[in-house]
């Protein structure tokens, strides 16, 4: 049960670099590869959690919400897809 707490801690670590990150390509502070390889550790980070989670008994999971444990993620994934076409169009000068 500590591990998915210490996972999801660095999960949410993660999440706030890469919030803080994305809109800094834009401005050319931070590069597309630094965010990319946000990205895989948070995806790998993620999946951690939920491999864990499935190997919890039952009885701590009824008392828990597991949509609690993973939709932040899945809500930060949503923004970074939206951050990264954006920066992909202002690359290629089509934002508007």
């Amino acid at each position: 049960r500590a591990n998915v707490a210490s996972t999801r801690v660095q999960l949410d670590q993660v999440e706030g670099e890469l919030e803080r990150y994305t809109p800094l390509v834009d401005r050319g502070v931070v590069s597309q590869q630094q965010v990319d390889q946000l990205a895989s550790q948070r995806d790998a980070l993620r999946e951690s959690v939920e491999a864990k989670l499935n190997r919890l008994p039952l009885s701590y999971l009824d008392r828990q919400e597991r949509g609690d444990l993973l939709s932040p993620p899945t809500a930060n994934l949503v923004a970074l897809d939206g951050a990264r076409n954006r920066s992909v169009l202002a690359f290629l000068g089509l934002s508007g």
